[in-house]
């Protein structure tokens, strides 16, 4: 490519007139070192410049709007709104990656950088592949996020109005991340949970959420994972709790009865003493 220029360049010395002479590279050169090219251009009869002085000195051609034509196969090979869409969708997951990562703040652009590689000019004679791509990246940045599930009991009785829930975040992943549980509950129930919780590199952490509920009966609770912003990762738990909670009337119920039996349980320890001294006594 360097000796390609340089050989355009040195026909146009020759020209009485020469004419600036701009050079647009090939979509697919990468060189290692794009500064090293550039040095050895800057010869001694070379005068590099940027297009905008190149062509200072050059009248313009004046083209009317109207005479401007799109051609048809670039029309036709656009990227239609499914590709568009498939971008938005891996740029947000690498969002939340980075997001649940807690010592990474760079996934996220490594992420977009690749999403937006996939939807640029270059991949329009490949649109199917790039797309194929872009649902590909997705699903592998959302299989990363599933590894993050939780756990709980089979199932939880309350026998109160209020109680705690055991639960216990996993992290499957070789980085710690920062996580948190939406709970959510088909019959009316309050259940507290923490705003944040911090998991260390496949390790897991324990937690207790505070449930709250005036309604008795079977309430069928979800535990989803989440992002710190509640975006959902994933992982998922359900599990039934059973309101019994208890009146006052069945305490007091339950309470004279725990009183009368130990009552008559003192009562025949009393008359056996009784027994017993008077059969040991002379006649």
């Amino acid at each position: 490519m360097r000796q390609r220029i340089l050989s355009e360049a040195a026909l146009r010395t020759l020209d009485p007139d020469p004419q600036p002479l701009v050079v647009v590279l090939p979509p697919g050169w990468a060189p290692d070192d794009p500064g090293a090219v550039i040095d050895e251009l800057d010869t001694s009869w070379v005068d590099l410049d940027t297009v905008e002085d190149a062509v200072s000195g050059v009248e313009p051609t004046v083209v009317a709007p109207t005479d401007l034509r799109y051609p048809a196969s670039q029309q036709a090979s656009e990227l239609d709104a499914g590709a568009v869409a498939a971008v938005d969708d891996l740029v947000a997951a690498g969002e939340v990656l980075q997001d649940v990562l807690t010592l990474n703040d760079r996934v996220g652009d490594v992420v977009a950088g690749e999403a937006f590689a996939a939807a640029s000019y270059t991949t329009r004679p490949v649109r199917r592949r790039a797309r194929e791509s872009l649902t590909s990246g997705t699903r592998s940045v959302r299989d990363l996020l599933a590894r993050i599930g939780v756990t709980t009991p089979t199932g939880v009785t309350l026998s109160s109005a209020s109680g705690r829930l055991p639960a216990t975040v996993v992290n499957d992943l070789e980085e710690p991340v920062t996580v948190r549980l939406d709970a959510r509950s088909d019959l009316p129930m309050t259940l507290g949970v923490p705003d944040s919780i911090q998991v260390p590199a496949g390790g897991r952490v324990g937690v207790l959420l505070e449930a709250t509920t005036q309604r008795q009966g079977i309430h069928n609770v979800s535990l989803l994972v989440t992002s710190v912003d509640g975006v959902p990762l994933g992982g998922r738990a359900d599990l039934p709790i059973r309101s019994a909670q208890v009146s006052r009337v069945i305490w007091l119920i339950m309470g004279s009865g725990a009183v009368l039996l130990f009552g008559m349980i003192g009562l025949r320890l009393v008359r056996r003493v009784r027994e017993a001294r008077r059969a040991g006594a002379p006649s």
